[in-house]
């Protein structure tokens, strides 16, 4: 098989998907949507990118990815990482 792109070999080797552009696809549209809830939150509390609050916050606002459900988020006092689910589980648990 040495026609075999290494690529090819990989996935074939693998197991892994054999077409990268659905692959890069499926990770662009998670991206978008995890900038979606961020941007959700960070609309809600009009903070920035860096923001560490002096208490946690724990709130809700509706869900920017599927626009069904309410997005239950959390941002934390020590690092300012902000966690989110959706009550429709459309995104799963984001994490930050």
């Amino acid at each position: 098989m040495k026609d075999e792109s290494l690529r090819d070999r990989f996935n074939r080797v693998r197991g892994h998907c054999t077409n990268m552009n659905d692959m890069t696809k499926q990770v662009d549209e998670i991206m978008a949507n995890a900038r979606k809830i961020v941007g959700a939150i960070r609309e809600k509390h009009g903070v920035g990118n860096d923001y560490v609050p002096k208490k946690d916050i724990v709130g809700s606002v509706p869900c920017p990815v599927c626009k069904k459900g309410t997005m239950a988020y959390s941002i934390s006092s020590y690092n300012g990482h902000r966690h989110a689910q959706c009550s429709e589980n459309c995104f799963g648990y984001y994490c930050e």
